[in-house]
């Protein structure tokens, strides 16, 4: 399997991005607006309640449910991306989706940052352009030919970059 670029790696990271904060910011416009009527203050807190809501939801379902089953986020399908486990080839589940990310989260949290910050640009100098949670987890972003709702062709080769 070939490894996806950074630049598609990037781009699949900022389409999730605005996957999940445009819907956010629309509810969070109209909770504020609202919430400064006197007469509509309830429906805006509501909204704001909302948006905090579906920020959650959207990147859960997006980033573990989505991407688990189908090794494809919202932004890794148009990019032409696949997140798959390095020894099976195969999309790595929702449980291990979940772990991924509260494991990079947790990491990131106890840097202070820092860890996002060199495990999005681990690719730019990593022969397979993996990041640091793709060597911590086992797996691999790989290309494939279209827009699948399943693991990329079987056939080709996830270890064959490996010496």
């Amino acid at each position: 399997m070939t490894p996806a670029s950074y630049g598609s790696r990037v781009g699949a990271i900022l389409l999730d991005w605005l996957f999940a904060v445009v819907p956010t910011i629309l509810l969070f416009v109209f909770g504020i607006a609202w919430a400064f009527s006197e007469t509509y203050f309830g429906i805006g807190i509501f909204f704001i309640v909302l948006g905090s809501i579906a920020w959650i939801g959207l990147n859960i379902w997006n980033k573990v449910f989505k991407e688990g089953k189908s090794g494809q986020s919202f932004g890794k399908a148009r990019m032409k991306i696949s997140l798959v486990d390095t020894n099976s080839r195969q999309p790595i589940g929702a449980g291990r989706a979940f772990l991924r990310e509260f494991v990079s989260y947790l990491l990131n949290t106890v840097s202070g940052g820092i860890f996002w910050l060199i495990d999005y640009l681990w690719p730019l100098w990593d022969q397979n352009n993996e990041r640091l949670m793709d060597k911590i987890m086992t797996t691999r972003v790989v290309t494939t030919t279209s827009l699948t709702r399943g693991a990329p062709e079987p056939e080709l080769d996830v270890t064959s970059s490996y010496s």
